[in-house]
C-alpha cells in the first residue's frame, strides 16, 4: 500500500495560475468561489491525478487545512476525493508532518508521497520509501510533477 497525503491549496489549486501557467493546457483552467475563497485548477491535471491515485495499492488521504471542507466542498468542484479520508492537522506545516508521521506509524505503508507546497520546509524525520513533493503555492502541481508522481506510484 501507498499512502499519498494531499493538500489543497498551493497543490491542487494554483492559487496564482493563469491560462497555460505551470505547462498545463490553457483551455482547462478552471476557477470558483468556494466558502469565500477562489480556487483554480486545471482539469487536465485533476484528470491525471485522478488516474494515478485511482489504483488499487494507492490510499489518498486529504491532509490540509481545509480539512472536513475538503470532500464536502473541494471534492465536488473538482471531481477527486469525495471518500478518501480527512486527516485533521493543527495549522502550521510541522502539525500536518506529525500526522503524516502519527498516520504512517498506524498504517504502515510500503511507501508514502506528501503533496503539499509547504512540505519542503519540514523536518526530515522520515527514511526510506518517503517522497515529498512540494510544488510552488501560486501554480500547483505541474505535469513534471505528476510524472514523479507517477514513478514513484508504481511497484
Amino acid at each position: 500500500m501507498i499512502n499519498v497525503y494531499v493538500d489543497v491549496d498551493g497543490v491542487l489549486n494554483g492559487v496564482y495560475a493563469q491560462a497555460g501557467q505551470g505547462g498545463w493546457n490553457p483551455s482547462c483552467l478552471r476557477r470558483e468561489q468556494i466558502n469565500g475563497f477562489r480556487i483554480t485548477w486545471h482539469t487536465d491535471m485533476i484528470n491525471r491525478l485522478h488516474n494515478l491515485l485511482d489504483q488499487p495499492h494507492v490510499h489518498p488521504v486529504w491532509l490540509t487545512t481545509w480539512e472536513d471542507d475538503a470532500p464536502r466542498l473541494i471534492a465536488p468542484a473538482l471531481c477527486i476525493g469525495f471518500d478518501w479520508p480527512v486527516l485533521h492537522p493543527t495549522q502550521t506545516t510541522f502539525g500536518k508532518q506529525r500526522e503524516v508521521f502519527d498516520d504512517v506509524e498506524d498504517t504502515q505503508p510500503d511507501k508514502v508521497l506528501w503533496l503539499d507546497d509547504d512540505a519542503a520546509y519540514s523536518r526530515d524525520y522520515f527514511t526510506g520509501n518517503f517522497k515529498r513533493i512540494s510544488p510552488y503555492t501560486g501554480t500547483g502541481l505541474t505535469p513534471d510533477h505528476l510524472t514523479e508522481i507517477e514513478e514513484f506510484l508504481r511497484v
